[in-house]
């Protein structure tokens, strides 16, 4: 079979550990007769170790790569973002960059059966256009970064997805929710885009969208074949995406949750209480889509639970069965029931408390 290397950037917290359990689960969920995925994590930031150790036993097919933390000072939101294209294997048929707030609900094999078979880079094209210091960027502030880093123009051949104006067009500038990379163009894209991606921070209304501004640079730079994809393969959770691409939101095989104004991405899967909140939401549209893939793939009940909350719930449960509220069988129930909710909790109390009495002793 062939290979993707499935490569994500993320930060070392409860909410980017949550996403990427969702995403490991939905992985294993779909159907795979022509490709092996493995999925890598490159993570920067101060680590939230608590969590870590939470979210391990759920994250046990995923390879964490942590960034240093010296880097992750002198470059910020950069170390992991870059990352991706500095630390990860290439030795995949196909590597595909995504974010974390993705959740794959349908096969998408055949596209990386071209992507692999072509030596092409895919992607959907990005919904706007990114910002300048004063609007909006234009054709004209595509072609000054062009001419300035790559010595050419560019081919303004495509649109933007999410604006209907003729008038804003784009070159090839892909959403960074799904982007797919022939194996053997890998390593000289990476090379462009580590060269151009500095360059292009201090250029932009907002320096978020400088990596994926130096994406279109690189690729116009390669001489590679390019893939405009479907909104299928990266479909938002944003109402005018259904209005613009309405074909699409019934064929839908990569979700993209980025947007908030519904539900907290960051939440969804973090524990019971937000994973229970977010199913008995009344939603529609491709929100409801995206409920109804979450309870599919996840479950209806939260699967993330640590094995002292689950024995917590199944007491609860069975003590719900105990008929007589006086009984030593309830009495029983409920003490397992406490120990097992608040022992764990009790024990890290006692471990800080012991530790500060060391560090007072010295």
């Amino acid at each position: 079979m062939k290979h993707v290397a499935i490569l994500i950037p993320a930060s070392p917290v409860p909410a980017f550990f949550s996403q990427i359990a969702a995403f490991s689960l939905a992985l294993k969920n779909l159907r795979w007769s022509r490709w092996r995925p493995s999925l890598h994590v490159v993570m920067g930031g101060e680590v939230d170790h608590r969590a870590l150790q939470k979210w391990l036993p759920y994250l046990d097919d995923v390879a964490i790569t942590l960034v240093p933390r010296r880097q992750c000072m002198l470059e910020g939101i950069w170390a992991q973002y870059d990352g991706v294209f500095r630390e990860m294997p290439r030795d995949a048929d196909v590597m595909l960059r995504m974010d974390a707030d993705i959740l794959p609900i349908g096969e998408f094999e055949e596209v990386l059966d071209r992507v692999a078979e072509t030596g092409c880079i895919a992607g959907a094209i990005e919904h706007f256009p990114f910002s300048t210091s004063v609007g909006l960027a234009r054709s004209e502030d595509w072609q000054a970064l062009a001419r300035d880093l790559i010595g050419a123009p560019l081919d303004l051949a495509f649109r933007y997805t999410l604006l209907p104006d003729p008038e804003w067009p784009a070159p090839f500038y892909v959403n960074f929710g799904a982007v797919y990379f022939a194996g053997r163009v890998w390593r000289e894209f990476c090379e462009l885009y580590l060269r151009f991606r500095p360059q292009l921070v201090d250029r932009l209304g907002e320096p978020y969208f400088a990596g994926q501004v130096a994406f279109a640079l690189a690729v116009a730079k390669m001489d590679v074949p390019i893939w405009a994809l479907p909104m299928r393969y990266n479909f938002p959770n944003d109402g005018r995406a259904v209005s613009l691409h309405p074909d699409e939101l019934s064929r839908i095989s990569i979700l993209h949750y980025l947007r908030t104004s519904r539900y907290d991405r960051h939440r969804i899967f973090t524990n019971s209480v937000e994973y229970s909140r977010f199913l008995a939401m009344s939603l529609d549209g491709v929100d409801l889509i995206f409920q109804q893939a979450v309870s599919r793939i996840v479950g209806s009940q939260f699967p993330f639970e640590p094995p002292e909350m689950r024995a917590a719930l199944t007491h609860a449960a069975a003590r719900k069965r105990i008929g007589a509220p006086l009984s030593r069988e309830t009495y029983q129930a409920v003490v397992a029931e406490h120990k097992a909710a608040v022992g764990p909790a009790l024990a890290g109390v006692e471990a800080e408390i012991a530790a500060l009495t060391a560090d007072q002793a010295r």
